[in-house]
């Protein structure tokens, strides 16, 4: 056979066996990740939030930390439905 490698790779059937479940922290948790990489959560963040935080008002990285937390929340709740 002309371009076979002969090899036990091309052999391999895939969607045989029972499907792998994971639980729901997992999928919780690889949401959350994809929610903090996404490009365009960081630029949201970076345009929207300094808005909304006041240097008078107490320690500045908490101020963030808790806007970001109300963003992640939000977003979960309404991408999860």
């Amino acid at each position: 056979m002309a371009g076979h490698s002969g090899n036990s790779a091309s052999k391999r059937t895939y969607g045989d066996g029972p499907p792998r479940t994971r639980g729901h922290l997992a999928v919780l948790g690889q949401g959350f990740i994809v929610g903090l990489t996404n490009p365009k959560t960081i630029a949201f963040s970076v345009a929207a939030l300094p808005q909304f935080v006041d240097p008078t008002a107490g320690a500045v990285w908490l101020q963030l930390l808790l806007l970001g937390l109300i963003f992640e929340v939000i977003a979960v709740a309404s991408d999860g439905t």
